[in-house]
């Protein structure tokens, strides 16, 4: 039994669950049926209940309701009317048909291993059935796995459908495959299918690893002091056999070039160098355009989040901040760039960024290799940039890494979330109602006190007893205190307030003191207000308290008693309202960046 694996497919799959399966009517010139759609085909244990047959008669059974989840106009509008037809038929071939499926379910699908005009027929299906494609192409999902696994053997034609139905992240995985492409060779068909953007991107992203791997190679080793074997006239033959070199270099060059190539072919100037001084300087400076080449932005074998060519959408060369462009470059782990301003990570920073900023400089400007991962770092200069981070989904996991990144770099925690609008506060927040105890274990591990507070909100319905010790541990003596001290506080309000009977009215002909009249109101109250206390949670709800309180008033016949009732009952609701939700903030917090 199949279950997609996405939030959207969990969904459509409870709809489904209450769709009876109708019996298949076979009809004459249908052919087999797909082995993965096949009348078997289970979600979440439903069985199909709709036949689609394909341009070349194929079956594909399916979930009507799942495919209309999946649709922004009843797919095509084939499966308008109520209730939709059992049976389908498309004009696209079961090729593609079979591809558009698998992507709908989230069904793998490599395994098919089609032609890429399959798979573009596939999508263009899926866009004329009202689905959202780029939404089915995410990095790691069958349908991008599907073009990547086609970009070795046909990578500017994968390219070139990725960009057509602008799938970014799927545009910069495939790129990596083209750095040996030659872009003259690039047809009008091709072109006019990627569109003039991607094209553009393409061939700058080749011109400016030619014009860097030019720069690199055309700066000479540098002279040792003169010798008595070897003076400043000697030294010519080491600068003529680099320049030689570096002219072969340069006239062969490709934007894949790699290192192996650079280092075999200056090893060659050193054939004719005497000098042990000169070959050392020779050595010395090969493993440095080595190095500078490997740091040249190129696009990872796997997708990044951050566009083309390893350039963060963001934190690129043209990202001005204060009126002013990026002086240094961050490079991480798989050669994602990211540009930034050393002034201001100067600015925020009490350790001169980690000491990436103490005077180190880098050819044409600071360049430093960081080991954070793109997410860690993008965030966590997002962090540093007060930048909006609302679109970004990283796991509490993911947030812990940030805020060791930051703390490495030296950026007061307390400057960056000590404001409910700071970028990191939100991310830790948005965590609360699903994971409130974890999220506030991070935030009391760290100090964060702004943070703790806001999330301390969501912990009135968690049972302390089934705090664990790493949870208390993380958290701290101090944090696990103030949580416990938090719920005490509020069931002692609780108890205040609901043990409180209401007011008593003047003695009336029908209704005295006695216990037959307002006697009668005392007793019931304290019998709720009893059982109330014996239930009663930190996270209880003034509805709550309403209803449990409105009840004796069903025996009450005395209409001053009701009243009186009626009014303490909404006085208790106040009262247990205005009760602190939260661990009180005892700390001063920081200003924010500025």
């Amino acid at each position: 039994m199949y279950h997609p694996p996405t939030r959207l497919c969990d969904s459509a799959c409870i709809d489904i669950l209450d769709f009876q399966p109708q019996p298949f009517n076979i009809q004459p010139g249908w052919s087999a049926s797909s082995p993965s759609f096949g009348p078997n085909f289970e979600v979440s244990g439903t069985l199909p209940d709709i036949t689609i047959v394909s341009g070349d008669r194929i079956c594909y059974y399916a979930h009507s309701r799942f495919l209309l989840h999946s649709s922004t106009n009843a797919f095509g509008g084939l499966l308008r009317g109520t209730p939709p037809p059992s049976s389908l038929e498309v004009a696209e071939p079961g090729a593609a048909l079979q591809i558009a499926l698998h992507a709908i379910y989230r069904m793998p699908c490599a395994h098919l291993a089609p032609s890429l005009e399959s798979t573009e027929g596939a999508i263009d299906a899926l866009l004329a059935w009202g689905v959202d494609a780029r939404a089915l192409a995410t990095p790691h999902s069958p349908l991008f796995s599907l073009v990547l696994a086609a970009a070795p053997r046909a990578p500017i034609e994968a390219y070139a459908l990725a960009a057509h139905f602008r799938m970014d992240a799927l545009a910069v995985a495939v790129s990596a495959h083209l750095l040996g492409f030659d872009t003259t060779a690039l047809s009008d068909a091709l072109a006019l299918q990627m569109g003039p953007g991607y094209l553009r991107r393409l061939v700058e992203w080749h011109q400016m690893r030619l014009a860097r791997l030019k720069e690199i190679c055309l700066k000479p080793p540098a002279a040792h002091a003169p010798t008595p074997g070897c003076g400043r006239d000697d030294k010519g033959a080491l600068m003529k056999a680099w320049a030689y070199a570096s002219a072969g270099i340069v006239w062969e060059a490709r934007p894949g070039t790699s290192a192996y190539q650079l280092r075999t072919s200056f090893e060659k100037a050193a054939a004719g160098v005497v000098c042990s001084e000169c070959l050392t300087m020779l050595h010395a400076r090969i493993e440095e355009v080595v190095q500078e080449w490997s740091l040249v932005p190129a696009p990872p074998d796997e997708d990044i989040p951050f566009g083309f060519g390893s350039l963060s959408q963001v934190f690129g060369p043209t990202f001005e901040f204060a009126g002013l462009l990026p002086d240094a470059v961050l490079v991480v782990e798989d050669q994602a760039s990211f540009y930034v301003h050393s002034d201001r990570l100067s600015q925020v920073s009490l350790n001169a960024f980690g000491g990436l900023l103490d005077g180190t400089t880098g050819i044409a400007g600071p360049t430093f290799v960081v080991p954070e991962s793109p997410d860690t770092l993008n965030i966590t200069l997002r962090v540093v940039y007060e930048l909006s981070c609302a679109h970004l989904s990283p796991s509490l996991d993911d947030i812990e890494s940030v805020v060791n990144a930051l703390i490495k770099y030296g950026i007061p925690l307390d400057s960056v979330t000590g404001s409910p609008d700071l970028p990191l506060h939100a991310l830790i927040l948005r965590h609360a109602p699903e994971r409130p105890i974890e999220a506030y274990a991070l935030a009391g591990h760290h100090g964060l006190e702004s943070v703790a507070v806001a999330v301390s909100a969501h912990l009135l319905a968690y049972d302390t007893a089934a705090l664990t010790n790493e949870l208390a541990l993380k958290m701290g003596a101090v944090y696990c205190r103030r949580l416990f001290m938090l719920h005490q506080d509020r069931l002692l309000a609780l108890r205040r307030i609901v043990l409180r009977p209401p007011g008593t009215h003047r003695p009336t002909l029908v209704c005295g003191t006695g216990a037959d009249g307002m006697g009668r109101l005392m007793r019931a109250w304290a019998l709720v207000a009893a059982e109330v206390v014996w239930v009663a949670s930190p996270g209880m709800s003034a509805q709550s308290l309403q209803t449990a309180f409105a009840r004796p008033g069903r025996d009450i016949e005395c209409i001053e008693c009701l009243a009186m009732l009626r009014a303490h009952v909404q006085e208790v609701a106040r009262e247990w309202s205005a009760v602190k939700v939260s661990i009180p903030a005892v700390f001063d917090v920081r200003r924010p960046l500025s």
